[in-house]
């Protein structure tokens, strides 16, 4: 009996070690990543959190996410829990007083009133950038580009839903572009 065992006990840690038996999906490179989360700001207040059956979701390891969540996930498996703090350089950086920008106020539609706090969405070379109303003076409007969470160290709770190997259609807004950012539609006239 003790030798049955003992071929038992063997065949379980061969298929342990050889073939993967019982060996589930972790946070690595190009998986899909299901999660639910809530992020803090370093005085407790929540800045965002996923809602109630509606995960983030996203391919781990193609750039979708800030640096400093994607490492602080990294090798976590399904289920699990984490709670970890990202310092602002990891996040979205430092606030730089450098990014606000004076623009004449005759840029801006007469319609509107301009007040301090307003938020925008502005087209920039680079895509649409959200930007905020510094102040306003009698010729002048100041705005803010930096990252609404710029110059902020945060912290997240993660729990882990789902990992798996992506599908062609989660694949495909990442399979026309190259390995230095370009995409196939750069490249028409």
């Amino acid at each position: 009996m003790k030798k049955l065992y003992r071929i038992l006990a063997a065949s379980v840690m061969l298929c342990v070690l050889l073939a993967g038996c019982g060996k589930t999906d972790e946070v690595t490179d190009r998986k899909f990543v299901s999660l639910q989360y809530r992020g803090t700001l370093s005085d407790g207040s929540q800045f965002d959190a996923s809602e109630e059956g509606r995960p983030l979701e996203f391919i781990y390891g193609m750039g979708m996410m800030i640096p400093g969540f994607e490492k602080g996930i990294a090798g976590m498996h399904v289920g699990e829990e984490r709670t970890f703090s990202i310092k602002a350089e990891d996040a979205y950086g430092p606030y730089n007083e450098e990014l606000i920008v004076p623009v004449p106020k005759t840029s801006m539609p007469s319609e509107i009133e301009i007040e301090v706090g307003m938020r925008f969405m502005l087209q920039t070379i680079y895509g649409p950038r959200p930007v905020v109303v510094k102040a306003v003076s009698d010729t002048e409007i100041f705005l803010d580009y930096n990252a609404p969470l710029a110059g902020q160290d945060l912290t997240f709770y993660i729990k882990i839903l789902d990992i798996h190997d992506p599908t062609e259609e989660e694949l495909q807004p990442f399979q026309d572009i190259r390995e230095d950012g370009s995409s196939a539609e750069d490249d028409t006239p």
